[in-house]
């Protein structure tokens, strides 16, 4: 599960969630990756959208490493990490 954190574009960080997903983790045996992004004012669209591409390509690439399957990868999150989950799903 690659998780996108939320905070309006302008905040938030993957280590607010880790708590909250962990019983997800735990419950499901999941691999959860938390994907960290460039926040506005540092960069204009698409450049959160493009940090995540180049994520999920890296984590396609190494996540069997960790115990993950590159063919079942899923995005979810929260708020714009929600609108990134599905903008790059498209």
């Amino acid at each position: 599960l690659v998780y996108i954190h939320g905070g309006g574009w302008i905040s938030g960080q993957a280590p607010m969630y880790v708590r909250a997903l962990t019983n997800v983790q735990e419950a499901l045996d999941y691999v959860i990756v938390y994907v960290e992004y460039r926040l506005a004012p540092e960069t204009r669209f698409p450049g959160a959208l493009a940090d995540v591409f180049h994520a999920v390509h890296w984590i396609s690439e190494h996540i069997a490493r960790y115990g993950g399957d590159n063919l079942r990868i899923a995005l979810a999150g929260e708020s714009a990490g929600g609108n990134l989950a599905i903008a790059f799903s498209m």
